[in-house]
């Protein structure tokens, strides 16, 4: 919860001083903290399955003692105050300890109950009836705890959720509230105030960075997607390359395989005593310098030897 309250103070009050209206949507879960950031809105939208309250404060005390024994440790603990040591998982839970705890735990979640209070969602007798319970979208409406059950669209239309905007000649008979929260936000960049026109040039800058996000998602989006007869071909063609890389493969080891073969019967041939005797001792040099070379002379050995 550190800073939390804080925080949800900050953006009620910059909301009101920019005449801004700010509006929360609970999709999942807004709980303790979220909820407490929440609450800053004026409006709260929810949907069917959100998980919405937790409104109080917990806190926890651990016993580590037996473990360290288990360990062989042997803690001791030297403090300024008996309470300085509430807390610390090396010494024993005293009841010293629980009232101390249980008094801060109390005394920060009537904070929390102030704060929703003080933003319009319930009093403070309600939220503390509630005991810290989470409760669903539907409930939460019924309880106080939110405006009504909507989408995040209906949250950031800023308007009536459901509502169309009147037009005259195309045009918007009056501005939005977030024309005149945009408006506010330019006058606040010029004001004398530095750190007022710092906080909203930064506020303009974010609202750019979103539409220019928006825009490139809807480029990606327009993007024509492949029927599923082009899928097909595509596939089919991947299919007939692969096969033909195959064939290729194939017949590149077949010829290298031919080759080799020839060479081998050609030097059997030669190494014979029979060979020997036919070849002249000219064509027994042509034949030497042919099966140097390399297996593609293997055809113009055969055309030589036939003219001795």
């Amino acid at each position: 919860m550190s800073g939390a309250f804080d925080t949800a103070r900050e953006l009620r009050a910059m909301c009101e001083a920019a005449q801004c209206e700010l509006r929360a949507h609970i999709g999942g879960t807004g709980a303790s903290a979220a909820y407490a950031l929440a609450s800053a809105a004026s409006w709260i939208g929810v949907s069917q399955t959100a998980a919405v309250g937790s409104i109080g404060i917990i806190d926890t005390l651990v016993d580590a003692t037996e473990q360290n024994k288990m360990f062989g440790l042997n803690v001791q603990l030297v403090a300024s105050g008996v309470r300085k040591a509430d807390g610390n998982p090396d010494q024993p839970i005293s009841e010293g300890a629980i009232k101390a705890t249980q008094a801060r735990v109390d005394e920060v979640a009537e904070m929390f109950f102030a704060l929703v209070e003080s933003h319009g969602w319930g009093s403070v007798d309600d939220l503390r009836a509630l005991q810290g319970a989470v409760v669903t979208g539907e409930q939460a409406v019924s309880m106080g705890l939110a405006s009504q059950v909507a989408t995040l669209q209906q949250a950031i239309a800023f308007g009536s959720p459901g509502a169309s905007s009147e037009t005259t000649n195309g045009e918007n008979e009056m501005p939005t509230p977030m024309e005149d929260a945009i408006k506010s936000l330019r006058e606040a960049a010029e004001s004398e105030d530095e750190e007022e026109s710092k906080r909203a040039k930064a506020a303009l800058a974010a609202l750019d960075d979103s539409d220019d996000d928006d825009e490139g998602a809807q480029d990606d989006n327009d993007e024509p997607e492949a029927t599923e007869e082009e899928e097909k071909e595509e596939e089919k063609e991947k299919i007939r390359q692969d096969q033909l890389r195959r064939d290729r493969k194939r017949t590149g080891r077949r010829s290298t395989i031919l080759l080799y073969l020839g060479e081998i019967l050609i030097l059997s041939v030669l190494r014979t005593p029979i060979s020997i005797k036919l070849f002249s001792s000219k064509s027994f040099f042509l034949c030497i310098v042919y099966l140097s070379a390399t297996p593609l002379c293997v055809v113009s050995f055969f055309m030589k030897i036939t003219f001795f």
